[in-house]
């Protein structure tokens, strides 16, 4: 008999000791709007409302204007396209990226959401003005040569591509998102890696198919109307069982989910009755509670309910009940078993590690929080190899101690690469000399970016930066200051990742300031660029900074570290007090005669902007 009062406890247990993946996991079927719909709906009808009270404060006159301004939409640029009226599609598409460049928006009074100039306005401006659909459209006009043809296989274009989007993206997450939920049915953490579980056991659009299916024939199933309610319930655990087994096929799926369900649809009908209060103030919070709390509490207690049925279709052996075969979801694999499994991890973990780290104690602090030694030697080669080992025994930590998926023990299971030591390993400590050289490095590479780039804008070389030398700084330090002061985030990519943009964001706003203050000039102007702070940074600069601090951190900077530490010392050293004399001269030659002129600090931009921004 099923208890769902203990069982919802057991829910609420899950969900407390997995919040934030089962609340990320779920919220990305809500806004994809595979699942979890009304959180999204009554969201979406609160701010129609707030919209319509704001609006209706103020003038008709007003109201007017605006209603001009948003009364066509990319969807409207489609419509008129398929309907053949080419020119009204044209003229709907301009105005909207014209009143984009008009009415851009200001946050207070800081940021700009610029739709002017920039990657990000470009793709801004193409998706919000539907430019996209003309694009295509035309593309394929001028290939077929006939107005009627290339509207009809627009049309089939787009469906199709929306189809393949659903089925290959969407519909296929209710099973990704359902595997994700029962990795945490016994296991106390959850890999990032389960996301791409059908890819790593090469079963993901075998997975789409099965998906697939079970959605046409329940979409069949509802033009008898009954049938479609009858079948819901009937086809309900189908995503559980993919999950479970990717390798299954679409009809053995949807069979195994009907004997499944046999004697139990009137019980799923009252258990997703029995939250009709939650729905009450899910509603009343405006989606709020379904975000962060109601949605992924009923994805765990109806896993805890599939777990239930597919121990009653074991116990009475029915018809396909062999092929949810995964039973490390379900317990915990013993000692012996894992350490067979993982043998080289084991292997590894009984390498002694080093007693201490490299230098005196003063070295051992700089080591430790940024980093950096003052030279290669044999104790930091051994520390080096350590965090190697370190590295790779911490990624199965987790599946050694039993507290996650064991994925070699799965029934298909991933493709498996040998462990060794790798020199490609970013938990590293950097030589003075190595920073030294690769800050020039990086600064040049920098600089020989902005060349080319105006290169191609502007068709003619301009020197860029404030020094009269190769190389720009801004990137050098920006690359040094990234693997310094998140020495400790090496670990952690994704917050890694957002550091570098808060961090090189910083250096450039900063740096922009203090140029600005000392010569009354401006090296670099985002004005019209998509999000811009005072035109001194702007959203698409420091998504390259936090892309570009990615790389460095774990490509980059690890690959040129391997170059120098082959390199001798004798050579290293007057390269890096040639190079840093160099460099002070420029930076000392700058301050008096900085580089200046068109292409560097002359921008065509508004005389007030400059008032405004310029001491």
């Amino acid at each position: 008999m099923f208890d769902s009062r203990a069982v919802k406890q057991t829910a609420k247990g899950k969900l407390k000791k997995h919040y934030w993946i089962f609340v990320i996991a779920c919220f990305l079927a809500l806004v994809s709007g595979i699942d979890y719909t009304l959180s999204l709906d009554v969201t979406k009808q609160a701010v129609v409302d707030i919209d319509h009270v704001l609006n209706s404060s103020k003038s008709e006159q007003q109201t007017t204007e605006d209603a001009d301004l948003t009364k066509y939409g990319p969807w409207d640029v489609y419509y008129k396209i398929i309907v053949g009226n080419l020119d009204k599609s044209k003229a709907i598409s301009d105005e909207i990226v014209k009143n984009n460049k008009q009415n851009p928006g200001n946050y207070f009074g800081k940021i700009e959401l610029g739709y002017n100039d920039g990657v990000f306005a470009k793709i801004a401006n193409t998706i919000t003005s539907g430019n996209i659909f003309l694009t295509v459209f035309m593309g394929i006009r001028s290939i077929v040569k006939n107005d009627n043809a290339a509207t009809a296989i627009f049309i089939i274009i787009s469906i199709l591509a929306f189809l393949f989007l659903w089925a290959c993206l969407l519909n296929v997450y209710k099973a990704i998102l359902r595997r994700i939920f029962l990795e945490g049915h016994i296991y106390e953490k959850i890999s990032k890696k389960t996301f791409i579980h059908f890819i790593s056991v090469r079963r993901y659009f075998k997975a789409v198919l099965t998906m697939l299916v079970s959605f046409g024939f329940q979409f069949l199933w509802w033009f008898t109307i009954i049938g479609g309610f009858v079948k819901y319930f009937s086809y309900f655990l189908v995503p559980y069982i993919v999950a479970e087994n990717p390798d299954i096929s679409p009809l053995n799926a949807v069979n195994l989910s009907r004997k499944m369900m046999k004697g139990h649809k009137v019980e799923c009908f009252k258990l997703k009755l029995s939250f009709i209060g939650w729905y009450l103030l899910n509603i009343m919070t405006l989606g709020g509670v379904g975000i962060f709390y109601f949605n992924p509490y009923m994805e765990a207690f109806f896993t805890e309910y599939y777990v239930y049925l597919r121990e009653l279709a074991k116990e009475k052996n029915i018809d396909g009940a062999d092929l949810l075969n995964d039973e490390y979801l379900y317990k915990k694999a013993d000692e012996q078993l894992l350490s067979e499994a993982y043998a080289d991890v084991v292997e590894l973990s009984k390498i002694p590690e080093p007693q201490k780290l490299p230098g005196n104690k003063v070295w051992c602090f700089f080591a430790n929080v940024f980093g950096i030694v003052p030279m290669y030697s044999e104790t930091e080669q051994e520390y080096f190899d350590a965090n190697v080992r370190k590295s790779k025994i911490s990624d199965y930590k987790n599946i050694m101690n039993g507290d996650s998926y064991p994925e070699r023990l799965n029934p298909i299971p991933a493709k498996q690469k040998t462990i060794k030591i790798e020199f490609l390993n970013f938990k590293r400590h950097y030589s003075i000399c190595s920073l030294v050289i690769m800050f020039f490095i990086f600064s040049f590479i920098g600089w020989f970016w902005e060349v080319c780039f105006h290169f191609v804008e502007d068709g003619t070389f301009i020197n860029r930066g404030i020094l009269h030398g190769p190389w720009l700084p801004i990137y050098g330090s920006g690359g040094i200051l990234i693997l310094l002061l998140l020495n400790k985030l090496r670990a952690r990519p994704v917050l890694g990742f957002i550091v570098s943009i808060v961090l090189c964001g910083t250096v450039e706003y900063l740096t922009a300031v203090v140029l600005e203050e000392l010569y009354h000039e401006k090296w670099w102007d985002y004005t019209g660029y998509f999000l811009n702070i005072n035109s001194r940074v702007c959203a698409e600069g420091l998504l390259v900074f936090g892309i570009a601090g990615i790389i460095i951190v774990y490509i980059a900077a690890p690959l040129l570290d391997n170059i120098l530490r082959r390199a001798r010392l004798r050579y290293l050293l007057p390269i890096c007090i040639i190079l840093m004399f160099a460099f002070i001269l420029d930076q000392v030659y700058s301050f008096y005669s900085p580089n200046k002129g068109d292409g560097i600090t002359n921008y065509n931009i508004p005389p007030s902007y400059i008032n405004s921004t310029l001491p």
